[in-house]
């Protein structure tokens, strides 16, 4: 039985464990020659092989009719374009898939082993337990791990770290001021709340940080009066 496999597939898998729950579509898909000159069917269709891939850890089997139950597919899928193309491979066998998947597997950790690697003295599931033991009022993921939290997000926690030298005191310090932000845990005209990864980043971190969003500046009923209040003063009205 013969098999197909996404080309280079360690580009749009980016959880570390299998059968992760979303991929990356690049942006630059968009100005792709070969991807443009799919029909918008076949286009709609590759997308989806995508997702199938990521279910079944990128061991395809290789039959049309199959592959257009699993996608809910209303056309038939042209695998020959796809392939003609370059999007997917056909291998005579699930061993050579595996193999290759492998190989794919062992270079994505090594990526995230080197991302490790930059400061070692960083524990951010710690933080994100910080976070959520201090901020049990605001969003939270599912299960207090790394690969939940998210490369891009860990590596957030990493540059905050060790671009404001924080410890784990500060850290808990940070979450503490973000707890008892009225504005940043709902009190506000939208009852928005922010989450971990908004948190995190750079430009909002130090917004935190610089106070914008403690209780006395803003956020509340009673601070927005008192900046009325203020300026109806200023221009004499209020007396």
């Amino acid at each position: 039985m013969k098999y197909i496999r996404v080309k280079n597939w360690d580009k749009f898998q980016q959880y570390k464990d299998r059968n992760p729950k979303w991929i990356k579509v690049y942006r630059d898909l968009l100005d792709d020659y070969e991807f443009e000159k799919l029909s918008d069917t076949t286009q709609g269709h590759l997308i989806k092989i995508w997702l199938l891939a990521a279910k079944l850890d990128n061991k395809i089997v290789n039959d049309p009719q199959w592959i257009k139950k699993k996608i809910s597919a209303k056309q038939n899928i042209d695998l020959e374009q796809l392939l003609t193309a370059g999007f997917i491979e056909l291998y005579d066998s699930v061993q050579e898939c595996t193999v290759l998947y492998l190989e794919e597997e062992e270079r994505r950790g090594e990526e995230i082993r080197k991302e490790g690697d930059d400061d070692e003295s960083v524990d951010v599931r710690e933080v994100f337990e910080l976070y959520r033991d201090i901020c049990f009022m605001l969003p939270q993921l599912r299960a207090p791990m790394v690969s939940e939290i998210g490369r891009s997000v860990a590596k957030e926690i990493r540059e905050r770290t060790k671009g404001n030298q924080l410890t784990v005191g500060d850290w808990s310090q940070f979450f503490g001021s973000v707890a008892e932000s009225r504005f940043l845990t709902g009190d506000n005209d939208r009852g928005w709340k922010a989450s971990f990864d908004w948190l995190v980043k750079k430009e909002n971190f130090g917004k935190v940080q610089s106070g914008k969003y403690e209780n006395s500046n803003r956020g509340t009923v009673a601070g927005f009066v008192d900046k009325v209040d203020a300026q109806l003063e200023r221009v004499g009205i209020n007396d």
